[in-house]
């Protein structure tokens, strides 16, 4: 019971992660409380970040036998995932404003900005290379804490991974039409490399 209420913690943040990043709820917050509006990005990165660290402290509480044999290598090797995650992060920041990211330039604007089209620095090997990042972060996770409750979390991450990055390519789609099309189908979406089907 346990696990599945673990399962059901993280699947239940990132359904309500993705509804309130839904343009049906932010067109509908725009139409009907103008107002409230440019205060919406930030209360939303707000809560993703207040109720991601609440998960978290909840997961730290947690205690169980690892899954894997322990063994110095593997912290290592976690650690290397982590310092390569860093690294993704930082790069694939810099096409992005953190001001707009967090919301700040919304409540300044009180309107979104449209935004342009990001194929430069790590977007021309992946399309999300902030997923990418989340992903290398996620395997060193696994690593330096090889049991249960972190891997039912690490896989619940990463299957958000895939249907978060699907979520986005519709609203990409919606924004930017035929150039983003071009782009997808010149760059991979998550991995720096296809799978040949």
């Amino acid at each position: 019971m346990l696990y599945l209420n673990i399962a059901f913690a993280w699947c239940g943040y990132y359904a309500v992660h993705s509804l309130l990043a839904s343009n049906l709820i932010k067109n509908t917050v725009e139409l009907h409380w103008p107002g409230v509006f440019r205060w919406y990005r930030l209360s939303y990165s707000s809560f993703a970040i207040l109720s991601l660290l609440g998960l978290l402290w909840m997961h730290a509480q947690l205690a169980d036998e690892p899954l894997l044999v322990s063994w110095t290598g593997s912290k290592y090797l976690a650690g290397c995932f982590g310092i390569l995650a860093l690294i993704g992060f930082k790069a694939a920041m810099k096409n992005y404003s953190m001001a707009e990211f967090m919301g700040l330039e919304q409540l300044q604007r009180g309107k979104l900005d449209p935004g342009t089209l990001q194929v430069s620095g790590w977007n021309r090997f992946v399309r999300h290379p902030l997923y990418f990042a989340t992903l290398l972060l996620c395997i060193g996770i696994a690593l330096w804490r090889p049991d249960r409750p972190t891997w039912i979390a690490v896989g619940c991450s990463v299957l958000y991974l895939f249907v978060g990055s699907w979520l986005e390519e519709r609203k990409l789609i919606a924004q930017f039409g035929s150039a983003y099309r071009r782009y997808q189908a010149n760059v991979p979406g998550i991995l720096p490399f296809r799978i040949k089907r």
